[in-house]
């Protein structure tokens, strides 16, 4: 027979890889699967995205943030004022007079702020929420082409569907706050290093470099993360090397310049003072309590909250003696202390925001449509209580990862979620504040319900081989015992 050979122009095309040109010209159906099984992914990642994106708007155009200046938005839009008009990172309200600069809030969102408010200097708000709404749909995108590798196509829909109607990722882009940009540029480095990894490629380990050090800028939490991931990929892949090294001078660049200009300023309003603060603050129990009560007009809660600031005002004057201090509280009652501390990463992970109006809302909310009884109410009580289990789930994939060995970025996810758990574990654990990361906890979920139900249910999966043992076993014994039964009648 004749061998069959295709006509198609993509054949002749030199710009096409020598090996997909070679399959085309055989009539290879290798290539023809390939493709389709590119696209049928590339339509989920895409549907996924549209449908984060529309949630996100449509929250946006309906609920109304009664005070959406307040608390740490009051801090982002004075610094994108003084940015504006002063060309200074200061905190200080909006004066004429130029203010004195600091360093207590990163700089990344406060940058963004100014940005988009220089280029709406009318419409900024509404301008500010959109463009965050975008952000979000995007960082659903970056994960899934991140995931695409170690999730099949079923699964990668469950992942997909639950990070567009999980119902914090859908309300957070509303408000003024740095978790919307600050999860998108953490995608964007997930989604940059997978493309370095799979193509061996520096230039795409650079983009995830910069990416991780624009997102620590942004967050100072995920500073250390980059490079102690990168230096230990470095040292356990020596194929590799270069791309994890290039990743780990460009994580640097950006952090490193803007802890330069920290040592040139006072060190009054510091990053580090912030740092101590959400220390102290994390570990009092009773903290998220009595800020709740100094609000309502508690006086046990002013109290409380009266020590704390004491607390607070020695660490920064006298840090070992404050630390100190510290200590000999805890260990007054070490058993409380442990309990804790133990009890910290379930808080973090928990559904209610504790230092917030509660529930999913960072300030008071109003016409929410997870308010009315309607479909996203049903949906946000069955979340409400997957949500322990979602976490729960998540550990277990990083159980999966590590001794399965899943590469890629499921590795750097499970340790980016046990790095940042670890890390709000010792200062405060403010649900809000992994809203960003709620993206890679749903793909590890995921993953570990995978691979459990790969190994219950696929034939040659370790149960059913199992199985198929014991049953074999059994019915070799009953055959085994049926013949000496006839023997011994003969």
């Amino acid at each position: 027979m004749a061998e069959r050979r295709l006509s198609y122009p993509l054949a002749q095309a030199t710009w096409a890889p020598r090996h997909f040109r070679n399959l085309i010209r055989r009539g290879c159906p290798e290539a023809i699967g390939m493709s389709r099984q590119k696209k049928r992914t590339a339509w989920i990642i895409l549907a996924c995205t549209l449908l984060a994106l529309a949630l996100r708007l449509y929250f946006t155009n309906v609920a109304i943030v009664d005070k959406p200046i307040s608390g740490d938005a009051r801090d982002y839009t004075a610094y994108a004022w003084n940015l504006i008009n002063h060309s200074v990172f200061s905190s200080a309200a909006p004066s004429p007079a130029k203010p004195v600069p600091d360093s207590y809030r990163d700089p990344g969102y406060p940058v963004f702020l100014a940005a988009v408010v220089s280029a709406f200097p009318t419409g900024w708000y509404g301008a500010v929420r959109w463009i965050q709404c975008l952000l979000g749909a995007l960082t659903v995108l970056a994960l899934l082409a991140a995931a695409r590798d170690w999730l099949r196509d079923g699964w990668l829909i469950a992942a997909g569907v639950l990070m567009a109607v999980w119902p914090h990722c859908i309300t957070i882009p509303t408000y003024i706050l740095s978790e919307t940009l600050f999860g998108f540029l953490v995608a964007m480095a997930l989604a940059a290093t997978n493309e370095a990894i799979r193509r061996t490629d520096t230039r795409w380990a650079c983009a995830g470099g910069l990416m991780f050090g624009a997102a620590a800028l942004t967050n100072a939490v995920l500073m250390p993360f980059a490079p102690m991931v990168a230096a230990i990929f470095a040292w356990r892949s020596p194929t590799e090397r270069r791309q994890w090294l290039a990743l780990l001078l460009c994580a640097v660049m950006l952090p490193g310049a803007w802890l330069a200009r920290g040592a040139t300023i006072d060190a009054g309003q510091s990053a580090g003072l912030r740092a101590s603060t959400n220390f102290v603050q994390g570990s009092w129990s009773s903290y998220h309590a009595a800020a709740h009560g100094v609000a309502a007009g508690d006086e046990t809660s002013k109290r409380i909250m009266g020590t704390i600031d004491g607390e607070v005002a020695e660490m920064a004057r006298d840090p070992s003696a404050g630390l100190h201090a510290i200590l000999d509280r805890l260990q007054a009652t070490p058993r409380d202390s442990m309990s804790w501390y133990l009890s910290k990463p379930a808080l973090l992970w928990s559904w209610n925001l504790q230092i917030a109006s509660g529930h999913i809302y960072p300030f008071a909310t109003s016409h929410s449509p997870f308010q009315v009884r309607n479909a996203l109410y049903a949906m946000t009580q069955l979340l409400i209580a997957m949500n322990d289990w979602m976490a729960a789930a998540a550990l277990a994939g990083c159980l999966v990862v590590a001794f399965r060995g899943v590469g890629g970025t499921a590795s750097l996810s499970s340790m980016l979620l046990l790095y940042v758990t670890a890390v709000y574990g010792i200062l405060q654990s403010e649900p809000r504040y992994v809203i960003a990361f709620r993206g890679e906890e749903i793909l590890l979920a995921v993953l570990a319900v995978a691979t459990a139900t790969r190994a219950i249910f696929e034939p040659n999966g370790p149960v059913l081989r199992h199985f198929r043992r014991t049953t074999s076993r059994f019915g070799n014994e009953k055959a085994g015992g049926l013949a000496d039964g006839m023997d011994r009648a003969e």
